[in-house]
């Protein structure tokens, strides 16, 4: 199976609905969107910005890592331990993380696999997900975060969650056109 299955600049408006369009099709009333992330360092509040930015503009599906609750290193065995205590084996993960990647900022990928939070600072975990969305959000070189490194955090985080509010969209309104 093709893991990456779409990859653009988070300003290629056509890929990103072409991103919302395939995600549609994997949208299930068992799906699970697990922002990945902490709100302690600019880098890596690309999840919990876009968990915050779906609760605040009313994402009909179950979001997990947000600004005020985050899914980091410190809780994520215990987050997906309990998420599928509560939805079962049917569950349908779609990981969301930031990463590092020299020369390739502001790059959106959609992926039909796990990802493995923390392995650009060497910190990795298990594979988390069925299906993932990366952010690249700054050159792996780079050392020290600038202001404008949160920018692109924030243009990212909401070109992300504008392709899953179309997701989402997209999935309710086929669901109603079938069950008419």
């Amino acid at each position: 199976m093709k893991k990456l299955l779409l990859s653009c600049n988070y300003s290629n408006s056509i890929v990103a609905d072409q991103m919302a369009k395939t995600l549609s099709e994997h949208f299930s009333k068992e799906i699970v969107i697990l922002n990945i992330g902490t709100n302690k360092h600019i880098h890596d509040t690309l999840g919990p910005l876009v968990g915050t930015m779906l609760n605040n503009n009313g994402f009909r599906f179950p979001v997990y890592g947000t600004l005020d609750n985050p899914v980091d290193n410190s809780n994520i065995i215990e987050t997906i331990k309990k998420l599928y205590l509560k939805y079962g084996e049917n569950l349908f993960i779609l990981a969301i993380d930031a990463c590092y990647a020299e020369g390739m900022d502001g790059t959106i990928s959609l992926r039909n696999s796990a990802i493995k939070p923390g392995t650009s600072v060497r910190d990795s975990f298990i594979g988390v997900g069925d299906m993932s969305i990366i952010g690249v959000v700054n050159s792996f070189y780079k050392k020290h975060p600038m202001v404008e490194d949160f920018d692109i955090v924030a243009d990212l985080a909401k070109v992300i969650s504008n392709i899953l509010m179309k997701a989402q969209d997209n999935y309710l309104g086929l669901v109603e056109k079938y069950s008419a």
